[in-house]
C-alpha cells in the first residue's frame, strides 16, 4: 500500500509534499496569516498573536502563561516546519513571512488562508499525494468524463509523477481502491466506481491554485 503514495521523489516533488503537509495545520495556517497580516515580528510576540486570532480577541486579552505554551510549540513543531518548507524565514527570534516569494511548486498559500479551514485541511491532505494532484490536473483539462484507465495513462505521462518501474495493473488498482474515492467524498472529482468512470467538477477555492 505504502508504494501507491510515492509519487514524485525528485527535490522538488519532496519540497511539495512537506508544503501540502505543513498547509494541512491549521496552527501553521494561522502563523502564515497572522504573519502576511502583520507583518515579521519577534517569535514571542507572534505566538500571543497566534493566540489572539485562534479565539478572536486582542493580544493584550492573551494570558501571559497561554502565550508562553505556545510559544514553546511553535519553537518546537510549527515554526521548524513551516521554515523547511520555505514559507517563513526565521533567524535570532525573528519571524517573517515568505508567501510573496516566487516559488513554482508551491500552491498560492494566502487562497488557502481564506478557505474554510476544515475543508482546506482536508483538501491539502489529499493533494498531497503527487498521483492525486496530477489525476486533477488532467481532469482540469478535460470536458467530460473519462474512462479509469484513459485517467491513469495521462497520470503516467505526466511530468509531475515518476511511475517508472510501476505496474500500470496495480497503479489502476491504486487508483480505483484509493485516490478517487478519497477525492471523490473530498467533492473534488466525481467517480463511478461500477462504470469506472471519472467526472471532473468545477474547481473550487481550495484548490483553485493548487493543480
Amino acid at each position: 500500500m505504502g508504494s501507491t503514495e510515492r509519487g514524485d521523489e525528485s527535490p522538488e516533488g519532496n519540497r511539495a509534499r512537506r508544503i501540502y503537509a505543513v498547509l494541512s495545520d491549521a496552527r501553521c495556517r494561522t502563523v502564515l496569516s497572522t504573519l502576511d497580516r502583520d507583518g515579521p515580528m519577534q517569535q514571542a510576540r507572534l505566538a500571543a498573536a497566534v493566540v489572539a486570532d485562534e479565539r478572536g480577541v486582542s493580544v493584550e486579552a492573551v494570558p501571559d502563561s497561554d502565550a508562553e505554551r505556545v510559544l514553546c510549540e511553535l519553537y518546537h513543531l510549527h515554526l521548524p516546519k513551516l521554515d523547511r518548507a520555505g514559507l517563513i524565514a526565521w533567524e535570532d527570534e525573528t519571524v517573517r513571512p515568505r508567501l510573496s516569494e516566487p516559488r513554482p511548486v508551491v500552491p498560492d498559500a494566502q487562497a488557502f488562508l481564506e478557505a474554510d479551514r476544515t475543508r482546506a485541511a482536508r483538501c491539502l491532505r489529499l493533494l498531497a499525494a503527487d498521483e492525486r494532484r496530477a489525476a486533477l490536473t488532467v481532469l482540469s483539462r478535460m470536458d467530460g468524463p473519462v474512462a479509469l484507465s484513459t485517467l491513469v495513462t495521462a497520470v503516467q505521462r505526466a511530468d509531475s509523477v515518476d511511475t517508472s518501474g510501476r505496474d500500470p495493473d496495480a497503479l489502476r488498482l491504486a487508483f480505483h481502491h484509493l485516490h478517487l474515492p478519497k477525492l471523490d467524498r473530498a467533492g473534488l472529482l466525481r467517480y463511478d466506481d461500477e462504470r469506472k468512470r471519472v467526472e471532473p467538477v468545477a474547481a473550487g477555492t481550495v484548490v483553485d491554485d493548487a493543480v
